[in-house]
């Protein structure tokens, strides 16, 4: 064989092998509601939390792989404690 037709052979099959063996990503959209499931540990995770007196404040902690995470239902909540509302952007 021809050196030409020898490396035209084995890139023809590196290309195969590489196709056969992507991976292909799609886009899926959770609905609103929806448990997840995580797929890694995220290590400061900004969260509210229920103080004992019932006041909701903003709280850090790890979410450890594998916790299941649920959506905001819309529901009322109880009033932040004073001081605590978070900024949105464009406030002053």
């Amino acid at each position: 064989m021809r050196p030409l037709k020898i490396l035209s052979l084995v890139l023809a099959s590196v290309a195969i092998a590489c196709f056969a063996g992507c991976e292909m990503y799609k886009t899926v959209y959770v609905p609103l509601n929806a448990p997840v499931q995580l797929r890694e540990t995220i290590l400061d995770a900004k969260v509210w939390v229920f103080d004992e007196d019932g006041v909701r404040r903003p709280g850090v902690l790890p979410l450890p792989e594998g916790a299941w995470i649920i959506t905001d239902d819309g529901r009322e909540l109880p009033p932040l404690e004073s001081g605590t509302n978070p900024k949105k952007e464009g406030d002053e």
